[in-house]
């Protein structure tokens, strides 16, 4: 039976704070929350460990009641793997569970997991359905970028060898009709890593696309003016602030006061 979406019931737009490993920790999600945001999530979580070394995962996910609505985001390849860790992500309680289909660190690619598994579509299609049936109702949401270039050997994998690169536009229009709630996507690609501007022509289409899902923009928003300027340019549903609160996670307040009132 489906649980509460939070995801509808959350004011608009939504200023939430984006995974990072090593960094929103439960301590510092605490503090986020204190400062304005109206989301956490939690760092990156092996589905894998969650599988095979459940105790030792359960710190990284812990989280106490004012830190709601809080996500546990998973990682990993393996669509079972992800069924079986979005249960017990359930079953501690989290309000939801994302997937991390946007993580550009070397070591994730090389495993295969993170931004890498968007250049095997069918095999992305497979984990989010896996993890929709695993979840026991709580709501599913992925974190994606912007697009990656397909290599020689992974064209050959998929008897794609036209196909150059893979968009964010392109995953979503493969993976719409599965029952996700929202999306949070870094508007830059593997390729650009953290620099560059953001593609926000494909972030509204991507927004056209989905309809009533939730669609949150990640990447380079680091003052209220950035924020704002992004929101108005893509008419989405808010933002996810990655590396703009370090050291001042008073920024989530400061968003929200100069959308109100134009100063903070």
């Amino acid at each position: 039976m489906e649980k509460e979406n939070f995801w509808q019931n959350l004011k608009k737009p939504i200023i939430a704070v984006a995974p990072m490993d090593g960094v929103t920790d439960n301590a510092f999600r605490s503090i986020l929350k204190q400062a304005g945001a109206d989301l956490v999530y939690s760092e990156f979580v092996s589905v894998d460990g969650i599988f095979h070394a459940p105790q030792r995962m359960e710190p990284t996910m812990a989280f106490t009641e004012e830190q709601r609505p809080y996500i546990t985001q998973i990682f990993g390849k393996k669509p079972d793997m992800f069924k079986h860790a979005a249960g017990v992500v359930a079953e501690l309680g989290a309000s939801g569970v994302d997937i991390n289909f946007g993580c550009p660190s070397k070591k994730v690619v090389a495993h295969g997991s993170g931004v890498k598994l968007m250049t095997n579509l069918d095999l992305v299609y497979d984990i989010v359905k896996s993890t929709i049936e695993g979840a026991k109702g709580i709501p599913v949401s992925i974190k994606i970028r912007a697009g990656i270039n397909i290599k020689p050997e992974d064209q050959e994998k998929r008897d794609a060898g036209e196909v150059e690169k893979i968009t964010a536009i392109q995953m979503i229009d493969h993976i719409k009709d599965l029952d996700f709630k929202a999306i949070m996507i870094h508007g830059r690609t593997y390729e650009q890593g953290f620099i560059g501007d953001l593609d926000l022509e494909q972030i509204k289409g991507i927004k056209e696309i989905v309809g009533d899902k939730i669609v949150l923009v990640n990447g380079g928003i680091t003052s209220p003016e950035i924020a704002k300027d992004i929101l108005e340019k893509t008419g989405v549903d808010g933002i996810g602030i990655g590396r703009g609160v370090f050291g001042k996670p008073w920024l989530c307040q400061q968003i929200k006061d100069y959308l109100a009132t134009g100063e903070y």
